[in-house]
């Protein structure tokens, strides 16, 4: 029992003697806050524009085309991707609305359960005729896409305090790129490099490209200064500004990326 108490004492001291060594020397005791830009200043080290893969030398994966590939996968897994497929042959390709949206800044509901509904059919319908490969899935898939070309934005309500305009619908004329956006990119791009000779039947052709003569992106680094977002981003925001050549068009559209912390 003495052993304890002496133990228990000797604990307590140690604990006493940090707390007044913290409180005595604050400058030690504070992580210091410096500005890293570590996006921003790795792409200006390693001159990005010039290290960038321009073509789909660096994809290694085989298309829709490649049945050999496909159908070489285990039976059990093929089978399990068909069967989750199968229930979406008669998917219904929800509207986004503009109350979903809307919902956010009113009650204070994301409704990502709206965005991400269709973003789980696109990916399973694309998995399901890759395994199979008869051509049940490609109507599905062409739906998928026209879907996603017909809407405004692709990306959450949460975040669309990133335009200029209200944050209560996105702004055709300001696009920003957030989580939801880069997501939905990410899998029509999959599925345009996978079956990219499927878009092309007849009556229609679907492509996705991007033109370099019409959009130049450059990176650069912004400081927070709203409190409110300091929180989320206490070392700056690292952003793509895409400078439209067409003069038509707005002269500068901000796409704003995840923070640089």
């Amino acid at each position: 029992m003495k052993t304890l108490t002496s133990g228990l004492k000797t604990l307590l001291s140690l604990c006493f003697a940090l707390i007044f060594f913290a409180a005595s020397n604050p400058a030690s005791a504070e992580l210091t806050n410096k500005e890293r830009n570590i996006l921003a200043n790795e792409a200006k080290a390693i001159d990005l524009a010039k290290v960038l893969i321009t073509d789909n030398s660096w994809n290694k994966l085989p298309d829709y085309k490649n049945r050999q590939f496909w159908q070489n996968l285990p039976a059990n897994i093929r089978q399990e991707y068909i069967t989750k497929a199968e229930a979406y042959l008669a998917y219904n390709w929800p509207v986004v609305k503009a109350t979903d949206y809307l919902e956010f800044i009113r009650f204070g509901d994301r409704r990502q359960g709206v965005y991400l509904a269709c973003s789980n059919a696109l990916i399973t319908l694309v998995m399901g005729e890759l395994v199979e490969g008869k051509g049940r899935f490609m109507d599905q898939i062409i739906n998928a896409v026209w879907y996603y070309s017909e809407q405004t934005w692709w990306g959450w309500s949460a975040h669309l305090y990133f335009q200029e305009s209200s944050p209560g619908l996105p702004d055709i004329n300001d696009p920003t790129v957030d989580l939801g956006v880069g997501e939905v990119t990410n899998n029509l791009s999959w599925t345009w490099y996978l079956f990219k000779d499927e878009f092309d039947g007849d009556g229609f052709s679907l492509n996705m490209s991007y033109n370099p003569k019409v959009v130049t992106p450059k990176i650069e680094f912004i400081e927070v200064t709203d409190r409110s977002l300091k929180r989320y981003w206490p070392n700056g925001v690292t952003r793509v500004v895409l400078e439209f050549i067409n003069p038509g068009l707005k002269g500068g559209q901000v796409v704003t990326f995840t923070p640089t912390k």
